[in-house]
């Protein structure tokens, strides 16, 4: 990769409100401090269902939760707003994070974030991005 390149770079982070999640988005942070590249925080959501038939949430709204995990995630960067992009995208994470970026991104996500799967290292999500994304992902534990 040519320097040209490197200043194309955007760092693209998933939010999911998660402990991994946000220790994902806070080294993030201290990369993009460190070297200027600006930052893309994606949410991505989507209705669960069963059975083809939406749940019922108990009133909850998963592009609402989205939209505040993105707002929290983006105040923990602690970078300017003119550094920073946000965006929520109706979909499964693992398939919305892979369409988001570019060979000369970086990918950050967390480890493990909101599954139920317990004792693995990686979670469906950051496994299927480091599978698939056409750029490098870091994964933060």
């Amino acid at each position: 990769m040519s320097h040209e390149d490197e200043s194309h770079e955007t760092v693209v982070v998933g939010v999911d409100g998660s402990d991994a999640g946000i220790r994902a988005v806070r080294w993030a942070g201290a990369y993009a401090r460190a070297t200027g590249h600006p930052v893309h925080l994606v949410a991505a959501w989507h209705w669960p269902t069963s059975m083809g038939v939406p749940r019922n949430l108990g009133g909850r709204d998963p592009h609402d939760d989205a939209s505040v995990a993105l707002a929290k995630a983006s105040a923990e960067l602690g970078l300017p707003s003119d550094q920073v992009t946000t965006e929520t995208v109706d979909g499964r994470a693992s398939t919305v994070l892979v369409k988001q970026v570019k060979e000369n991104d970086l990918l950050i996500v967390g480890s493990r974030g909101h599954s139920a799967v317990t004792g693995t290292l990686l979670g469906s999500v950051s496994m299927h991005c480091v599978h698939h994304a056409p750029c490098p992902v870091v994964v933060v534990p």
